[in-house]
């Protein structure tokens, strides 16, 4: 793990080979969470401790859990909205895509967002 990679893009590739998935899961959660806080501190103004974010990033990590995420971006990339949320209960990968795409259908509705949709 002390290879030089030239984007975080290809660590990451690297881990999901060396990482079993659930060792990985636990570090996208981690990364996801670390995300978060920097946008309330920058957006909101709302600084979190750093044991503050490993709390949340362990409470999300749970085996009868499900968690979905929903991005909204324009033809330039530029995001619209997002959001997210869990589900306490173990589905498949495929009725998770389901109710992110459920989620997003209904949140580009909440946006009034009345072109066509790519998923």
């Amino acid at each position: 793990m002390t290879k030089q990679y030239d984007s975080c893009v290809d660590w990451l590739e690297n881990m999901m080979r060396i990482l079993d998935k659930r060792v990985m899961a636990d570090l996208i959660t981690t990364l996801w969470n670390c995300w978060n806080s920097r946008n309330n501190f920058i957006f909101k103004g709302k600084e979190d401790n750093v044991q503050t974010i490993w709390d949340r990033a362990s409470n999300l990590v749970n085996e009868n859990r499900m968690g979905y995420e929903v991005i909204i971006r324009d033809d330039d990339g530029f995001v619209l909205g997002g959001g997210g949320g869990f589900m306490d209960t173990k589905i498949s990968a495929q009725e998770a895509e389901c109710i992110a795409f459920e989620r997003s259908i209904k949140l580009a509705s909440h946006l009034n967002i009345n072109d066509d949709v790519l998923i």
